[in-house]
């Protein structure tokens, strides 16, 4: 059977809304999946990190690493109410701690880890076993 020009297009106009159905059906699986990343100013950091932290559900997180990626504090949501923090560079500790108490511990770890960064990747997570993947070294 030939397709002329006409029939051509509806074939591939049939196959285009396939391809756009299926995507749009996909796509927030696939986004569900991704974690986001971004630089953000040290400045800006403790405000942006508790912000951040706040529209999480548990057990997801947010995770600050140095641009090399070889120091990092990771925040695991925990409860609504309990973070644990993992830092790992200088210093390799655990603790857990109320939301009250987040923000002064996470200054004194983010003087510790990154004393002389201007910007600090912000990474959020949907679940803590993201944090013990490989990542690429800069």
């Amino acid at each position: 059977m030939a397709l002329n020009r006409e029939g051509w297009s509806l074939v591939s106009g049939i196959f285009c809304c396939i391809q756009v159905i299926s995507a749009t059906t996909f796509l927030p699986i696939l986004l569900h999946q991704l974690f986001i990343m971004a630089l953000v100013s040290m400045t800006t950091l403790i405000s942006d990190s508790l912000r951040a932290l706040k529209k999480i559900q548990p057990p997801g997180g947010i995770e600050l690493l140095s641009y090399k990626r070889n120091r990092g504090i990771a925040l695991i949501k925990k409860q609504d109410d309990l973070v644990e923090i993992r830092e790992h560079g200088y210093e390799e500790q655990v603790l857990e701690v109320t939301i009250d108490k987040l923000e002064k511990e996470l200054k004194t770890m983010i003087k510790r880890e990154f004393p002389r960064s201007r910007k600090v990747r912000l990474i959020k997570f949907a679940d803590p076993r993201e944090l013990e993947r490989e990542r690429q070294k800069i």
